[in-house]
């Protein structure tokens, strides 16, 4: 086998080698590949030292330096070759890229919160679930995912006799996860005494409810929101205090 043909397999192997780490390793990982690369290479030279003439290898090296001019260009396409390794992942390969876009609309948690005397409601943004860490009563300490229906009934009826704002939340949470049948007598008394939306609301809490960070944008409070509204709309087991709540929020940070 020609001298030349076994310096140029090492060559191209380690440059393979070098392109593989680059793709897959950070720039820590990739700089202790060079260095071992680096080192094989010495070894397979020193090999051929041994047994091939030197006149050999100092062409095969003139071969290789003479390459290296057209082989520098190819460098620019290094960036392509990581996206399509990222696209042969799938969606879950450009989650950063995802993430990133996602958190100038919404915080690191995606998700908005409304507090009331007895509970914090929270909603994601992804899913859509909502749920509720109870703060006050019998109850106080636990979820609403925890709870029974007949439990949840139980502290809706606390709520209702305490604090509306907390009793409507709470018929929010009924009303998506068991409908709008799941009391009627306890349904029809909390219409009758609906909390006011119109009391004071801090930017604070505003943000809290669209799930945005302080300093969020115009075009970022509307996208929040708009999506908002439609994860809490009447017709998919959202509540009209809920979406009044959401409302608000927007104007407050908006005025």
């Amino acid at each position: 086998m020609p001298p030349q043909f076994i310096l140029g397999l090492l060559v191209i192997g380690a440059f393979v080698l070098f392109l593989n780490a680059f793709l897959k390793a950070s720039p820590a990982h990739v700089a202790k590949k060079i260095k071992q690369i680096g080192f094989y290479v010495a070894i397979g030279f020193v090999v051929l030292l041994a047994i091939v003439k030197l006149n050999w290898i100092i062409a095969a090296i003139g071969a290789m330096f003479a390459l290296l001019p057209r082989l520098i260009p190819l460098l620019r396409y290094l960036p392509i070759l990581k996206w399509v390794q990222n696209w042969r992942k799938g969606p879950s390969g450009f989650g950063n890229t995802q993430q990133s876009s996602q958190s100038t609309q919404t915080n690191s948690s995606q998700s908005s919160k409304v507090s009331a005397r007895y509970i914090a409601m929270t909603l994601n943004h992804e899913s859509g679930e909502l749920d509720g860490e109870i703060i006050e009563g019998q109850f106080a300490g636990q979820r609403l995912s925890t709870l029974s229906k007949e439990a949840i009934i139980q502290f809706h009826k606390e709520c209702l006799a305490n604090d509306n704002e907390s009793a409507a939340l709470v018929e929010t949470y009924l009303n998506r996860i068991y409908g709008d049948t799941w009391s009627d007598a306890d349904h029809q008394s909390h219409q009758q005494s609906s909390p006011n939306t119109k009391g004071n609301m801090t930017n604070a809490e505003a943000l809290e409810i669209l799930g945005l960070a302080k300093g969020a944008s115009k075009k970022e409070i509307i996208a929040a929101h708009r999506l908002l509204v439609q994860k809490v709309h009447p017709d998919r087991g959202g509540s009209n205090y809920l979406a009044a709540k959401i409302n608000q929020a927007k104007d407050i940070l908006i005025k």
